[in-house]
């Protein structure tokens, strides 16, 4: 395992160094962006939790809302009517437009059969 370690230390300066000296170039990360001293709940702002949308009466529930509480399916019994009636009743106007908003749509389709079941 040391030895795997030092293999890739080794490729990494190998492939950070500059080809005409010996300088070693600062290896810039993916993560370098990302303020890890917050949380993902900062970061993302105001994005609900799905344990909190539990609590909310189905009447004030978003479209966002229903997708991302049938994505990890919860309420489905009484979720997905709800969902499947305001996918029909938006079905026409987004043939006209041509614009679908198909994650709540994915969010329905790919449930398994047996969580439709009550």
């Amino acid at each position: 395992m040391i030895r795997e370690i030092e293999d890739i230390q080794r490729e990494l300066r190998r492939v950070s160094q500059r080809p005409d000296t010996d300088e070693v170039l600062p290896i810039l990360m993916l993560s370098d962006s990302v303020d890890k001293e917050r949380s993902v709940e900062d970061l993302e702002g105001s994005l609900r939790s799905v344990h909190e949308l539990r609590k909310h009466p189905i009447k004030n529930l978003s479209v966002e809302d229903l997708r991302r509480l049938i994505g990890q399916d919860v309420g489905l019994r009484w979720l997905l009517p709800v969902a499947l009636d305001f996918l029909r009743e938006t079905a026409p106007d987004e043939a006209v437009t041509g614009w679908y908003d198909d994650d709540l749509l994915s969010a329905v389709l790919t449930r398994k059969n047996s969580t439709t079941r009550p």
